[in-house]
């Protein structure tokens, strides 16, 4: 049986994929064997299936660029990172060793001749070293790394407290903090001469009844006052006094 061309061209694409039945298959064969016509377009038909696949094929080196180029891409990344962390590093160590020579070190000073707390024990406190001696209770709570956050207090059993700070070079700055016989609170700094240094501090803002208050309260208190600091000399070797106006 020869089949006519027009089925046969209609077949063409089934037989290329072979699954069409093998009956059919066996009368193709037949066919294209006495047709140049349907043989030519059989063989146009696996060339048009070898260029169609061809793109394909001259895709794999793009592939192969486009990994590369994303495991590149990460590596630099990977690069980065670790670069910026490193400068980080650096810079934090640069400016923590430059803020212990200027400033970090005097508080750590103070604490060479006191005991450091154990905060896990019983005492609840914010304070980090402690010492007593000659009546007085010595407190230091270390700053943050890189601030002045801290503070140094030193107490005696009257109510008279004074709160003193570090400061860049070496420096020390101190308050009052002093209690009358009505239990009355102030907060004052001194002059050289022990006297209110209200213009250098002027806040809070007070009343003129309220600074005679305290300047008579410190001449009351004078010893108490000269006492505290001469603990702070004895104890740190630090005269206050010297960094006063």
């Amino acid at each position: 049986m020869n089949l006519p061309c027009k089925i046969v061209e209609d077949m063409l694409p089934i037989y290329y994929d072979g699954i069409c039945s093998d009956e059919s298959a066996i009368l193709i064969e037949e066919h294209l064997q006495n047709c140049t016509q349907c043989s030519r377009l059989l063989s146009d038909l696996n060339t048009e299936i070898e260029i169609s696949e061809k793109p394909v094929d001259d895709l794999k080196p793009l592939e192969e660029i486009q990994k590369k180029w994303k495991k590149s891409k990460r590596a630099y990344l990977r690069t980065g990172i670790c670069v910026t962390l490193a400068v980080l590093v650096l810079v934090m160590t640069a400016l923590s060793g430059i803020w212990y020579f200027r400033l970090g070190k005097y508080w750590y000073q103070l604490t060479e001749v006191m005991d450091p707390i154990d905060k896990e024990g019983h005492i609840v406190t914010s304070s980090d070293y402690v010492a007593e001696k000659n009546g007085y209770r010595f407190d230091v709570s270390l700053p943050i790394v890189l601030s002045n956050s801290g503070f140094v207090r030193v107490m005696d059993d009257e109510g008279l407290v004074l709160f003193l700070y570090p400061e860049t070079g070496g420096r020390y700055s101190f308050w009052l903090y002093i209690t009358d016989e009505a239990n009355e609170a102030y907060s004052v700094y001194l002059k050289s001469d022990m006297t209110p240094d209200f213009e250098n501090h002027p806040f809070p803002v007070r009343s003129e009844n309220e600074k005679q208050r305290i300047t008579q309260l410190l001449v009351d208190r004078k010893e108490d006052v000269i006492s505290i600091l001469d603990a702070v000399q004895v104890l740190w070797g630090i005269d206050l006094l010297k960094y006063t106006p």
